[in-house]
């Protein structure tokens, strides 16, 4: 399609004139696009080496750290160990310490040339699996309120910052992040899965139930379009 002439176009460009840094960025922006995450990594790393221009350079580095850490997430995340850290050996369990904190203060870096709502989103995120921090939770609170003040109509943001908020027993404040992000996004599973938890938690034994039951009719309809 459209996408996959795009990307020859830019690819056919760098080959011909290897110095065209615009070739580099936008052919990275599309892999980006279609979740060619390593790919684009490559791309953005060779446009930071090359290029003279202050502006370009600053772009790729966040676009650099952005994509690497999608790459760490989606990693580490499908095997768990955010999670499940103690079911890792004490090498393992170093190694992702290392790579977190590594993670963080590159991030860190980062806001100091952007503070975009996705970096400190990212920063929270991190903060958030890393208990082995002091006081991360309230890290990650004061991260996650920093990337909703940037885009408070973000319901992962949302989703997130209430998931926090009831770790450290802010009942009332996540419930109206759960609640903003239903608002946003009524088909919401991950929502109404935590808003219903945290009814349970506060004995409103109806609302758990009727929120279960909304959860459970938007997974059926997810699951039913991914078999169609």
């Amino acid at each position: 399609g459209f996408l996959d002439l795009a990307m020859k176009d830019y690819s056919d460009e760098i080959k011909f004139n290897p110095d065209n840094d615009e070739g580099y960025l936008f052919r990275g922006l599309l892999n980006y696009e279609q979740e060619n995450y390593v790919a684009a990594l490559s791309d953005f790393e060779k446009l930071i080496e090359r290029t003279p221009d202050l502006e370009n350079k600053n772009l790729s580095i966040v676009l650099k750290v952005v994509t690497k850490n999608l790459i760490f997430f989606e990693e580490y995340i499908n095997n768990e160990s955010f999670t499940d850290i103690d079911s890792l050996s004490s090498y393992e369990e170093k190694k992702l310490k290392i790579n977190i904190q590594k993670n963080i203060d590159e991030i860190s870096e980062v806001i100091k040339i952007s503070k975009h709502e996705f970096m400190y989103f990212l920063r929270g995120l991190y903060y958030h699996a890393a208990s082995w921090i002091p006081k991360n939770n309230l890290l990650a609170l004061d991260d996650l309120n920093k990337a909703i003040e940037l885009d408070n109509e973000n319901e992962d943001y949302l989703i997130k910052r209430g998931e926090i908020k009831l770790e450290l027993n802010k009942n009332e404040s996540a419930m109206e992040d759960f609640n903003k992000a239903i608002k946003i996004n009524p088909d919401s599973v991950k929502a109404y899965s935590n808003r219903g938890q945290l009814k349970k938690n506060l004995k409103d034994f109806k609302g758990y139930l009727e929120d279960q039951s909304k959860k459970n009719k938007l997974r059926s309809i997810e699951l039913d379009s991914l078999l169609d």
